[in-house]
């Protein structure tokens, strides 16, 4: 990654698409079920961070932690989440690292 923090267009590989609650409904056991909606298309450079298994109740439940960084995207909090194929991590940091408004680096949790 260069000395501005944003990476240089070949390293921005992977599709992402940024979503955000539309509704939130309470199924028959009170539940809350949310519907997410596209709010937009990036390119993103993905870094695993770490992953782990935490047994609960005799079973495992795993989790990834990601890092993303991207061209800056107004808007993108942590309420929302990233949907990366068939696989979605939520977001649980939002970073302009320059505060410039050129780049974004997403912290983001894969089995939360």
């Amino acid at each position: 990654m260069s000395s501005s923090l944003i990476p240089a267009a070949g390293e921005l590989s992977t599709q992402c698409t940024i979503q955000q609650i539309a509704s939130t409904a309470v199924d028959a056991n009170g539940e809350a079920v949310h519907t997410w909606e596209a709010v937009q298309v990036v390119w993103a450079k993905v870094e695993d961070l770490r992953g782990a298994e935490n047994w609960r109740a005799a079973t495992t439940d795993p989790t990834a932690d990601y890092r993303l960084t991207l061209h800056h995207v107004a808007g993108i909090t942590a309420e929302m989440r990233v949907e990366i194929g068939s696989r979605y991590l939520g977001i649980t940091h939002v970073q302009d690292p320059q505060e410039r408004g050129a780049a974004l680096v997403l912290t983001c949790r894969e089995g939360r």
